[in-house]
């Protein structure tokens, strides 16, 4: 065997360690998204890459381990929107971090009601995933989307925003509060733990849900997409 081949086959090696090496110790990560709560901005069925090595900045997205009592230790993803000290509140469904608007900058699914008429329209343009929508009436539809979508597609919908009193048993239940998914807080967040949203706003079990992620499950923060 010449040298030529023996370097190649020693450098496949040294890639496939530290290809093995970074799996066992999550500093390289891989991740096929089975769940729709980060679209638009990470579609359910892309592929995601993280890695423990990377600290997290506000706003990243962060996989953490979340334990599940059907499911068991999973590893969930979402939008990192508070550190311990950040004061966090949502007003009609607009995040507000430390008093400023940080949803201005972002592109986030929620809610809107849209006519029979405008959803057909919708269809023939585009093809909705059966999680995007569901019908409410004879002639009306939920549809989980983004404003600058409906705006290309040039179809009218009204975003659905739960009042403030509005009852949500489920963040109550976890808050001991009066807040819903769109009007929450004022609240702080403790040493030692993170506040995290999904992008889609309206279909997400995140921090609203199901409180405070602990640091110590923090598993990566995500580098890329495909």
């Amino acid at each position: 065997m010449n040298s030529g081949k023996k370097i190649l086959i020693g450098f496949c090696i040294i890639i496939l360690l530290l290809w093995i090496a970074g799996r066992l110790t999550n500093a390289i990560q891989f991740f096929a998204l089975s769940a729709s709560s980060n679209e638009p901005t990470l579609k359910r069925g892309s592929y995601i890459f993280s890695s423990n090595l990377a600290k997290p900045k506000l706003l990243d997205f962060i996989c953490f381990h979340y334990n599940t009592q059907e499911l068991g230790n999973q590893i969930w993803i979402f939008r990192l929107c508070g550190t311990e000290g950040d004061n966090i509140e949502i007003k009609n469904g607009v995040l507000f971090l430390n008093g400023k608007n940080v949803d201005a900058g972002l592109t986030l699914n929620h809610t809107f009601i849209m006519s029979n008429k405008d959803f057909n329209v919708l269809q023939d343009k585009f093809n909705p995933d059966p999680e995007q929508y569901y019908q409410i009436a004879a002639d009306s539809f939920y549809f989980f989307t983004n404003e600058k979508f409906l705006k290309e597609l040039n179809i009218t919908g009204r975003k659905l925003i739960d009042k403030k009193g509005t009852e949500n048993a489920d963040v109550e239940n976890i808050w001991q509060k009066k807040w819903n998914k769109d009007n929450f807080g004022p609240v702080t967040v403790p040493p030692g733990k993170y506040f995290v949203l999904g992008d889609n706003r309206d279909n997400a079990q995140d921090s609203r849900y199901i409180g405070f992620i602990n640091k110590d499950d923090f598993a990566g923060t995500v580098l890329g997409k495909k």
